[in-house]
This record gives structure tokens, sequence and C-alpha cells, in this order.
């Protein structure tokens, strides 16, 4: 572990029975309950709080190779949270990205091709259910739709059901731990996950084709894997994937929610607690840097807006 510190869900484990206080908390809660919990509350509590402050938490790029073959029609990440998006661009073989407007699809039966080929709808979008679809084609210079996307936060696992990284070969894609969980069979697919706050995922859904003992062959390896990093089954993480300030919060609300359960008369302490610990939280990742004021800036001319030049804005 970096500088000795215990980052995984053995220690919000331990940190959240501490702060239960009572003994009756390790008969009803077992690891795999609490961790379920801890889980649960990782999603409806913290996930949507420090989104809310806008702050470029959880955001990942994907890359979609664009194709003449589809309706223009490209999937939102499984991973999204609630399916969002935090951008959408086109990008060019060189990697410059350009920017799209997103279309109220209500207006997109008003828009015929001699609009679109004086406007910027030209590189507009809609949403229609959970994909993005390109108004008016594929304009030839653009290779890739790229999605920057909030990407969900791994459920919490036990670390014996995850893998440690002790030793890597490139050449043959193999990685040797420190254990194996049993139950793994190939073709499981596993998320690579850092052992540095905040503990991103080098990578997802990369598949086992071979496990020997403790050595374990992927079909592909991160270039930034390191010893110490996690494999963990698709979806799992045995180090909560949030900020490191946000763990004694967590294990704090997993605290709050097991008193809550045990009708223990310390849970209204507990959530005093627990509030007073997610105020300083948030106040410590907001702003997240102390420079000037972010200066607003249209993407777009506000002639090229709207039906900009053919007549006005919509009425």
């Amino acid at each position: 572990m970096p500088s000795g510190i215990d980052y995984t869900t053995d220690a919000l484990l331990e940190n959240t029975r501490t702060n239960c206080l009572t003994p009756e908390a390790d008969a009803l809660f077992t690891d795999t309950r609490l961790l379920s919990v801890l889980s649960f509350e990782q999603m409806t509590t913290l996930v949507p709080q420090i989104m809310k402050t806008q702050e470029e938490y959880f955001v990942h790029i994907y890359d979609v190779l664009l194709s003449t073959s589809t309706d223009g029609t490209y999937p939102i990440p499984d991973r999204a949270v609630g399916k969002k998006l935090r951008d959408v661009a086109l990008v060019d073989a060189a990697g410059n990205e350009q920017y799209i407007t997103r279309i109220n699809p209500a207006d997109v039966k008003f828009m015929s091709p001699s609009v679109t080929a004086q406007t910027n709808w030209v590189n507009g979008f809609y949403l229609q259910n959970n994909s993005v679809k390109l108004f008016a084609g594929i304009p030839a210079q653009y290779v890739y739709i790229r999605y920057r996307y909030y990407r969900r936060p791994n459920n919490l696992c036990a670390t014996d059901a995850a893998a440690q990284v002790t030793a890597i070969d490139i050449g043959t894609l193999t990685v040797t731990c420190g254990s194996v969980p049993g139950d793994w069979v190939v073709t499981d697919t596993v998320d690579i996950i850092s052992q540095h706050p905040s503990f991103d995922s080098l990578a997802d859904d990369t598949a086992i084709t071979a496990i020997n003992n403790s050595d374990v062959t992927l079909t592909a390896l991160p270039a930034n894997l390191e010893v110490g990093d996690w494999l963990s089954l698709s979806g799992t993480t045995p180090i909560p994937q949030l900020p490191y300030e946000a763990h004694p919060v967590l294990g704090q609300l997993g605290a709050c929610k097991a008193l809550e359960a045990m009708g223990d008369a310390n849970v209204e302490m507990a959530w005093a607690r627990y509030k007073q610990m997610s105020s300083d939280f948030y106040t410590s990742i907001t702003p997240r840097t102390d420079s000037p004021a972010q200066k607003i800036v249209s993407p777009n001319n506000i002639s090229q807006r709207g039906w900009g030049g053919l007549g006005g804005w919509r009425r």
C-alpha cells in the first residue's frame, strides 16, 4: 500500500464497525451484508453529492468508432451514471475535437438538409432513449464520436474477492497476484483498479484467458499498470472509487445505517456526526482550484445558435 495507508474495504469495514460502538453490529452485519449497505449508500448518497459540486469528478472519456453501416445511433456507455453525458464531440484522425450541439428531438422534423448545410446543425446530435443519434450523418474528416461521461464507481467487494498484482509480464500479458479467488474462471472479465487515490479503473471488462495458480493472463494490460494495483470482477472493487477524504464519511454513513437498522439509541448522535463530517468533506473538495472564477464562453457564435442566419430563433 502506498505510504503504509490501507485504502481498501478492509479499512472501510473496520472504520464502520468502530463507529457503530456496539457488538451487535458484528452479529447482524456480516462483511458481505455491510459491504452491500456501503455500496448502496455510496451510489445513492455520496456519488450524487460529489457530482453536484460540478468539479469534474468521475468524468471518463470513451471513444466510439464512427461507422457508415449504422443509422447514426451510438449507445451511451453502460457505466454512465444515469446514462448521463458530460459532453459529446467528434474527433478527427489527428485527435482534434469538434464540439457538436445537442438538438431538441422535437426540432428534427423541421430541419431539412438545406438548413443543415448552412448552419452548425450538420454536427448536431439528439438523445434517443439511451443513445446519441447524429442528425446529419458523419462528416468525412471525423473518425470517432467521443463521450465524456460520469463513470459509475464500482460496487464494493472484500479484498479476498479480488487479486492484488505482485509482478507483471508485459510480453505474455500475465500478472502474478498475491492470491487469486478460487471461483474465478477463464472468460470472466475483470476491472483493473489503481492502488492510488482516487482509485480509478485503469481498464474495464478485460477478459481472463488463463489462470495458473497465482498467475492471471489477460487479453490486454494497461500501459500504466503497476505492482500493487488490483484485479476485480467487472463492476466491483476492493477500494472505494471515491476521493480518499470521502472514505471516513462513507464509513460513518454505513455506521448510521447499521445503528438505524438495530434501533440503537446512539443513532441520532451518529447522524449528527455524519452531517458534520459530510459538510467538512464537501468544503474540502469544492472549489477544486483556488484560482479565479471560470469565465463563461459560448462554444458557438450567437449568430449560429438556434436557427441563426435563417430567419432568427424558432418560436
